[in-house]
């Protein structure tokens, strides 16, 4: 017989949480899994394991009954001694879940895992932005671009990189930063990507720029986490009064 998989340890899932917020956590988890799953990288095999467990997941958490199947069997099993964790995924697990605390915990595990990783570098600078660490995000976002040598994480370097340089209030660089992950990302990763650029550029006051850029990212085609998608059209709007320098209604605009 398999083990069992400990969704809750694997995927950062709250063991007190209601089954419709499991449910949406894991569809969370597995739109930002497959995203990254698509394209060739250091850590391809990692995102492409999560999205299979999310899968596997919505299974078992696809009713109350599953569900309390689920946790019976979980208890009747052992967890193998000596089984190695990937902290780099636990800790990405954990920052999409929003739960900062455990996923700064995990990514410093995963740094000391795997020193010359880019990819444990890169959630490391996500959880410092998060927690408003600007300065240490750079510093592991540029740890991360010195270890990406071959290029084959530069999408998530680059993306990291560029929300910090947006952060620290450096836009053209920021700018910089999401064109060349933007010219590297797959098709399910652009919306968020343009997503930042849109940000960066309406701080800059290129509300022109910005609003073509809303609407590249509405445009991809594939489907959106519904945050991506609402801030986008807020922002294709507030691009549009900020260009015309029209005060009305944004809902009438």
């Amino acid at each position: 017989m398999s083990p069992v998989i400990n969704y809750y340890q694997e995927l950062g899932l709250s063991p007190d949480a209601t089954l419709p917020q499991i449910r949406e956590e894991l569809r969370d988890l597995k739109l930002r899994s497959a995203s990254k799953a698509g394209r060739a990288g250091s850590e391809q095999q990692m995102w492409m394991r999560l999205f299979e467990l999310c899968g596997q997941a919505e299974i078992d958490f696809a009713d109350e009954d599953s569900r309390e199947r689920y946790e019976l069997s979980l208890r009747r099993e052992r967890v193998a001694e000596g089984a190695e964790i990937d902290w780099t995924a636990r800790a990405w697990s954990y920052y999409f879940l929003h739960d900062y605390g455990a996923a700064a915990i995990a990514a410093r595990k995963a740094k000391e895992q795997s020193p010359e990783s880019p990819m444990s570098y890169v959630v490391s600078a996500w959880i410092h932005l998060d927690q408003g660490q600007h300065e240490q995000a750079r510093l592991d976002a540029d740890e991360a671009f010195v270890l990406d040598e071959s290029s084959a994480d530069v999408v998530d370097v680059q993306e990291v990189r560029g929300e910090v340089y947006h952060c620290l209030g450096d836009y053209d660089r920021a700018i910089v930063c999401f064109d060349r992950a933007l010219d590297k990302a797959t098709k399910a990763e652009k919306p968020e990507l343009y997503l930042r650029k849109t940000l960066t550029l309406a701080a800059a006051r290129q509300h022109e720029a910005a609003y073509e850029t809303a609407l590249l990212g509405l445009s991809q085609g594939v489907e959106l986490q519904e945050s991506i998608g609402d801030r986008l059209e807020e922002l294709l709007v507030q691009s549009i009064v900020s260009a015309e320098g029209n005060s009305a209604d944004s809902d009438a605009v």
